[in-house]
Order: C-alpha cells, then sequence, then structure tokens
C-alpha cells in the first residue's frame, strides 16, 4: 500500500495536488484506523494515473471524477485485468452531459463514428505505467 505522499510522487504531481482532487471527491479510501494516513492500491494509483492523463489531455477534473469512481473501472482496476491492455475510457466532456463508456481497443474506431462526437481516449493500460515506477 502506497501513502498520498508516494502516490503523489508516483504519478508526477504536488502533494498538495493530490490533496485536492480527493477534496473533490476523487477515490473513496478510507484512512486507516489511526484516521490520520491513507493508503492506496495499485488500482488507486492507476486510476490516479488515469486522471493525471485525462487532465493532461484537457478532460474537466469533475469529469474524470465520475469516471474513476464508476464501479466497473474501479473492479478492472482492482482486478489486475488491464495488464495486457486492450481496454480504453472513452470519454466526451463537450456534450451537455459528460459520457464515457469502457471499450476494447479493437471496438475503438466502429465507437467514434457511431457517436459522431469529438472524444477523449484514455488508455486503462497506460494509466497502469504508474505501478512500474
Amino acid at each position: 500500500m502506497t501513502t498520498t505522499s508516494d502516490a503523489a510522487d508516483r504519478i508526477g504531481v504536488k502533494y498538495e495536488t493530490l490533496r485536492n482532487w480527493l477534496k473533490k471527491g476523487f477515490l473513496e479510501t478510507a484512512p486507516d484506523r489511526d484516521r490520520t494516513w491513507r493508503h492506496y492500491s495499485d488500482g488507486d494509483i492507476a486510476r490516479l494515473q488515469l486522471v493525471r492523463d485525462g487532465l493532461d489531455a484537457g478532460v474537466p477534473l469533475e469529469v474524470l471524477i465520475d469516471v474513476c469512481n464508476d464501479p466497473e473501472l474501479i473492479t478492472l482496476m482492482e482486478a489486475d485485468e488491464l495488464a495486457n491492455g486492450g481496454l480504453a475510457v472513452l470519454i466526451w466532456p463537450t456534450l451537455e452531459e459528460a459520457q464515457f463508456m469502457l471499450v476494447r481497443d479493437a471496438m475503438l474506431p466502429q465507437e467514434l463514428r457511431r457517436n459522431r462526437a469529438p472524444a477523449t481516449v484514455l488508455s486503462l493500460a497506460h494509466a497502469r505505467r504508474a505501478l512500474a515506477a
């Protein structure tokens, strides 16, 4: 398990930046029993990296919080099913209400054509690169 300071270092953001994300509702991690330290699983670190990647791509933080708190995504990140890649998140933040979906890499072209709106594509395997740090 990783502390907040270590998690921030692993994904390349300042400690204060990560604390800001947490205050806005990202990662429902529970503090340890002494209620002073938060610890992050590998899945949490991968989701943090996904937020970082999304912000770098111009996706609003509020949208990324919704994406990364999605139960299906949390399950995938915790189950280590992404080690071989093959999944991505498509995000349409420019619509009235942001939409997102998990999609297999092979289906990306079809989904992008079907929705006909500019989308941001975030690789879940790429997000897991922070685990190697």
